[in-house]
């Protein structure tokens, strides 16, 4: 199997224009992207710094490899092996649909941002807009920041919220719904669009969806497992 294109886009945080090609990388060491559901995902990428394309690695550039998968670089970190006769570039980061590093504000002249029996989609994406998007302050837009049209998902519920980290607020909404945040990376539109999307179920009890079964004896379709029991689902 090849090994997926990394295409790298400049930022204006990175120096450079929003949305511009810097440059690809078709070879790399070691490519690890961990997509997440209502919670922070992350990736790591090695390249060996003579490889072609190593250099457009840089702080605060976006990795783009397909819609679902892409991501803000935050740290790059140069290494040499023991032997001192191979030198590496490793670049991590989270996904894009991350980057929400805001405080959540009440509206003017209120003390908290109250909502009474709204649907979860709509909760989350007025949460963005107003202190992300295009709602929020001047000085607190993230730049090319949208939300895809709200369709209403997810159950009525009650929330109120005042100086809390808006990606938290986000990502505990959308779990309690089993729902989770996704962007899409529009190159064409130049837009980070938001939005949510509602998990499928594919469990063995139910016979609307193809069934993924993963078993150790029944049916042989995993070879060994690791448990790890959280609160967020997934």
């Amino acid at each position: 199997m090849s090994k997926p294109i990394v295409y790298i886009f400049d930022t204006a945080a990175a120096g450079g224009n929003d949305f511009e090609l810097a440059g690809q990388l078709s070879d790399y060491t070691d490519f690890e992207f961990t997509r997440a559901w209502a919670a922070p995902g992350s990736f790591s990428i090695k390249v060996h710094a003579d490889l072609l394309g190593a250099s457009h690695i840089k702080e605060n550039r976006i990795i783009y490899i397909d819609e679902k998968r892409n991501g803000w670089i935050e740290s790059v970190e140069e290494t040499r092996s023991k032997d001192k006769s191979n030198e590496y570039i490793v670049a991590s980061g989270v996904e894009l649909k991350d980057m929400l590093y805001r405080w959540t504000l009440p509206p003017a002249g209120e003390d908290t941002d109250n909502y009474a029996a709204v649907r979860t989609e709509t909760v989350v994406k007025s949460l963005i807009n107003k202190n992300a998007g295009s709602g929020a302050a001047v000085g607190r837009q993230l730049p090319n920041v949208s939300t895809a049209t709200d369709q209403s998902r997810g159950t009525s519920i009650d929330f109120s919220t005042r100086h809390k980290k808006l990606r938290d607020e986000v990502f505990s909404i959308l779990a309690q719904d089993r729902m989770g945040l996704i962007c899409k990376y529009d190159i064409d539109a130049q837009q980070i669009v938001f939005d949510v999307a509602k998990g499928v179920d594919r469990t063995e009890g139910q016979s609307e969806n193809s069934q993924v079964i993963l078993s150790t004896s029944d049916y042989a379709s995993a070879t060994d497992y690791d448990y790890k029991k959280g609160s967020i689902w997934i």
